[in-house]
């Protein structure tokens, strides 16, 4: 399968698989008149609109899982034929177990390894959970922008509070006084958007990140519906921690469509 097949789904537009994830574009009209994408613009810049939108495909943890259980039955078993040696007591019941019986376990695990890495290379279909997720943003992205918005103007001191005093005194004037929630456009950008591989009550979550003039790495709001869920750091990880807090759990755990 090629690296980068194209998908389309429901109302997400054509996506490709860029491993990780599906990748693709798209222009949400109430998204404009932010800071531009990528980008630390004077002031009065302004962006068009237009996204990045990422949908992280389903993903199953059995290969993870056998894995482990292959490779500690291995261990196990080497170990025990290893004290068949030297203790007498052991010598005859695993002197009976043949080199060939020890080695199954860790040729099944290095198979297991090869057909993980042959998966990680086709791209799973979204899920119901997210191609609905996505459609909810955009017959309601005028109504959930505005609510993204008024958390993150609600959240401001909240997020640049981390720096230090030398910190504050480099930035100077890029770190402004804000006084309504349309003035947070002008310190703001979206950058992605991301449909998760995680749902609740049929519906998948949506990670907003933004980048911001007062952190190079950007924040994000995580949201489920129209309900804003948590606003924090881009690391990779803090988005899950919130997910799980909040109930939801992966989808397509058991299977999925694969495109080949």
């Amino acid at each position: 399968m090629s690296m980068m097949s194209t998908i389309d789904v429901g109302m997400i537009p054509g996506l490709r698989f860029v491993k990780p994830a599906w990748e693709g574009e798209e222009e949400l009209p109430s998204w404009a008149g932010f800071m531009p994408r990528k980008s630390r613009a004077p002031m009065g810049e302004s962006g068009d609109g237009r996204v990045k939108i990422r949908v992280r495909p389903p993903k199953s943890r059995a290969p993870v899982i056998t894995g482990r259980v292959l490779l500690f039955l291995f261990v196990v078993i080497l170990g025990l034929k290893a004290a068949g040696i030297f203790v007498a007591k052991m010598h005859g019941p695993m002197g009976k177990v043949s080199w060939w019986i020890v080695g199954v376990p860790a040729v099944c695990y290095f198979l297991v390894k090869v057909m993980a890495a042959i998966a990680g290379r086709r791209a799973t279909a979204p899920t119901e959970e997210q191609v609905g997720a996505y459609g909810f943003l955009k017959q309601n992205e005028v109504q959930l922008g505005a609510a993204v918005l008024k958390a993150v103007f609600e959240e401001y001191p909240r997020l640049r509070k981390g720096f230090g005093k030398d910190e504050w005194e480099e930035m100077g004037q890029r770190i402004l006084q804000v006084n309504q929630t349309e003035e947070m456009k002008r310190l703001i950008g979206p950058e992605n958007v991301q449909v998760l591989n995680y749902a609740k009550d049929g519906r998948a979550y949506v990670w907003f990140e933004f980048n911001c003039n007062w952190d190079q790495k950007g924040f994000g709001v995580l949201t489920h519906g129209m309900r804003i869920v948590e606003i924090g750091p881009v690391d990779g990880r803090f988005e899950e921690e919130a997910v799980g807090k909040d109930g939801g759990v992966r989808v397509g755990k058991e299977s999925g469509e694969f495109i080949e």
